[in-house]
């Protein structure tokens, strides 16, 4: 298979994903991630809620999050502007002590939480599909 078709399978395979994760064991949409997502960062990485102290809401938290999903699927559109708005994301997030580590941080968790709530339907080549894209997005922003 040539690359291009390789990124097409890719692409199809992380967009799978976040299909499957979006609804419950019942085929219900589910809006759970915002909640396994955060748990499953402070667990990791229990620091990272000192970044958050000032939301009360959740409503930092939740556009983090939506804006991270949108990065994906502009990786899956193949959209020219990602590597842009990532960066501009980097820059922006360096007054808050967000280093560009945490991002990578922060899209593991997202592909552990997709990956967890898929289940047995999480196979081989999602994770490689993940790992493609995270490895993209490590590029990205370390340039």
């Amino acid at each position: 298979m040539s690359p291009e078709g390789m990124v097409i399978v890719s692409t199809r395979l992380i967009t799978e994903t976040l299909e499957l994760a979006s609804q419950d064991s019942e085929g219900k949409e589910s809006d759970d991630l915002f909640t396994l997502a955060y748990d499953m960062l402070y667990q990791r990485h229990p620091a990272f809620k000192e970044l958050f102290v000032m939301d009360d809401d959740g409503s930092v938290r939740g556009s983090m999050l939506q804006t991270a999903l949108e990065y994906i699927l502009l990786y899956t559109d193949d959209d020219p502007t990602l590597p842009q708005q990532m960066r501009g994301a980097c820059y922006n997030h360096q007054g808050y002590g967000v280093e560009v580590e945490h991002f990578a941080i922060f899209f593991t968790i997202i592909r552990d939480c997709i990956a967890s709530t898929c289940g047995d339907k999480w196979q081989a080549p999602h994770t490689q599909a993940w790992d493609t894209m995270l490895t993209h997005f490590n590029t990205l922003v370390e340039d």
